[in-house]
């Protein structure tokens, strides 16, 4: 008895050891939820449930109620914020979903990016009037000399450009000559390209102020909507005049971003929406170079506030007034050495000193014509036509109010002061 005491005590001390060394299993992991494509059923079902179609979002923009009354405690003083309808959230919801899907690669890009090229810069008379933007005084001379075209400048611009020269989608932001052809093929050889200059190169430089190139497309297109529905309205002699929004709590879905009401009073003033049209001059010398860069000048480096932190380290964002040429003649003189054209050693530093891959400007195009086709129901082609060539309906996209800090500052060009 005493024995099989001992034995049972052993056999059950072994049995408590083999519990304790018996492995844990793991938790049976679920699989991966694949993402499921949102499909034209539940885009017509949830702009119905609220009242809208697809022909209202080709018509118009949602629509925009009375601005909402706020308060800032950082300031310590009341402002008014922009309402987000049900209606612009259901369509905020929708690109979210839509953005998800381009983001995995779920969609065929209009424009081929590899195929990219410059437009062509003999369609325009273009004037290069910034590189000559240099001080007088000798003095002055020296002072800029030594802060933008020093040898500390240069090696920053060329430890950019090493950083960032073999990564093929670092160069080509600028180069929009597909685009242009659908000017041309729609529009005609003659009324084209001086739509190209005004609707993508002149839209873009007059609301470029502190953009994201989501916000900054957008802006773009929609002061060509306003401008082409006034322009419109007034040959129909309509009883009723679309009218611009120039504060952001005016502002439709998806417009928005920082500085946007500014980046639309530029666009009035330069672009004459609600009159008479300046253009875009010299006299704001970074919107002047940055219009010309998308018509196929390869020769006038931009100089935003980004290049200018990498030129010039204690630099405010803007050059000097009486300096911005030489700065972007000293971009020029790096380019020469390097081989590449004055553009290519803007865009390709850009991407070295912040660290990003490249995205060309062509493929923003592209997302915001399958954000728009999917909305509308409208082909990319259509789209196209009718968004971006004709200027005759919205142009949708991901971008709305103050972008986010991931897109300030991750393209050439796009993240500078109001200058």
């Amino acid at each position: 008895m005493a024995g099989e005491g001992l034995l049972g005590k052993i056999a059950q001390g072994a049995a408590a050891a083999a519990k304790v060394a018996k492995p844990v299993s793991k938790a049976v992991r679920k699989p991966a939820k694949v993402p499921v494509r949102i499909t034209d059923q539940e885009i017509i079902d949830d702009l119905a449930s609220v009242g809208l179609t697809r022909d209202d979002l080709i018509r118009d923009y949602p629509q925009v109620a009375p601005p909402t009354p706020s308060f800032d405690k950082k300031k310590g003083k009341p402002y008014l914020a922009k309402t987000v309808t049900p209606q612009a959230q259901k369509v905020m919801n929708l690109r979210k979903r839509m953005n998800a899907d381009i983001k995995r690669g779920d969609y065929e890009p209009y424009f081929n990016v590899e195929d990219r090229y410059d437009a062509n810069p003999a369609n325009y008379n273009r004037p290069d009037l910034t590189k000559d933007i240099v001080p007088s005084r000798p003095e002055t001379v020296e002072k800029y000399n030594e802060l933008y075209a020093g040898d500390a400048s240069r090696a920053r611009l060329n430890e950019g450009y090493m950083a960032a020269k073999d990564d093929p989608l670092a160069s080509g932001f600028y180069k929009l000559g597909q685009l242009e052809q659908e000017f041309i093929d729609e529009l005609g050889p003659v009324i084209g390209p001086k739509m190209f200059e005004e609707r993508i190169a002149d839209a873009m430089a007059a609301t470029t102020g502190g953009a994201d190139p989501t916000s900054n497309l957008l802006m773009a297109q929609y002061a060509n909507y306003i401008k082409q529905t006034r322009n419109a309205a007034v040959e129909k002699r309509a009883n009723y005049m679309p009218q611009l929004a120039t504060k952001a709590y005016e502002m439709p879905v998806p417009i928005g971003g920082r500085y946007a009401s500014g980046n639309i009073n530029f666009a009035d003033k330069m672009l004459g929406i609600t009159g008479e049209g300046t253009g875009v001059t010299a006299a704001n010398p970074k919107r002047y170079d940055f219009s010309s860069s998308f018509l196929g000048y390869t020769d006038r480096p931009v100089i935003d506030e980004q290049m200018m932190k990498m030129i010039d380290p204690t630099s405010p964002g803007a050059p000097s007034s009486n300096a911005y040429g030489v700065a972007r003649n000293m971009v020029s003189e790096e380019a020469a050495k390097a081989g590449v054209t004055p553009i290519t050693m803007q865009e390709v530093p850009w991407a070295g000193i912040k660290g990003v891959e490249g995205k060309p400007h062509i493929s923003n195009y592209n997302e915001s014509i399958e954000r728009t086709s999917r909305l509308t129901g409208l082909s990319p082609a259509e789209v196209v036509r009718r968004g971006l060539v004709r200027a005759e309906m919205p142009m949708y996209g991901v971008a709305i109010g103050a972008p986010t800090a991931g897109l300030l500052g991750s393209i050439p060009g796009q993240n500078e002061t109001q200058y």
